[in-house]
């Protein structure tokens, strides 16, 4: 049976800048055979955002989650990957990645605070 990779870190490289979105997210592409790099990407990433936290039932704060739309550029799995949202600051953030077969995989939940302070945090 093939499983997912683990989605790796998600993070935020850009807040407010000069892109047209305010923020861009970054993480490295899963594998979807588990670790085997010949087997190729995923099949599917979504982002969706909330403002209440990611909790013990990840899959339940999915279902409540709004998707997120906007540009994405994939990579090649292990290297990274780019994702600009219209995300709502002072929100919460999980990336999910499927195979075909339906296994998914989560990433770890990623906050992003109010451009302001995101700013003074960047040194902006």
């Amino acid at each position: 049976m093939k499983r997912l990779a683990a989605a790796a870190l998600l993070t935020a490289i850009s807040v407010g800048s000069a892109f047209a979105y305010p923020y861009v997210l970054r993480w490295t592409e899963p594998v979807e055979n588990a670790g085997d790099p010949t087997s190729g990407a995923c099949d599917t990433v979504e982002v969706r955002a909330s403002f209440i936290p990611v909790g013990e039932d990840t899959a339940a704060w999915w279902g409540q989650a709004a998707p997120v739309f906007g540009p994405m550029q994939r990579a090649s799995p292990g290297e990274f990957s780019f994702f600009a949202g219209m995300i709502d600051p002072d929100s919460w953030v999980l990336l999910k990645a499927t195979d075909e077969a339906g296994n998914h995989s989560w990433s770890n939940a990623l906050y992003l605070p109010p451009l302001c302070e995101a700013n003074r945090f960047l040194g902006r």
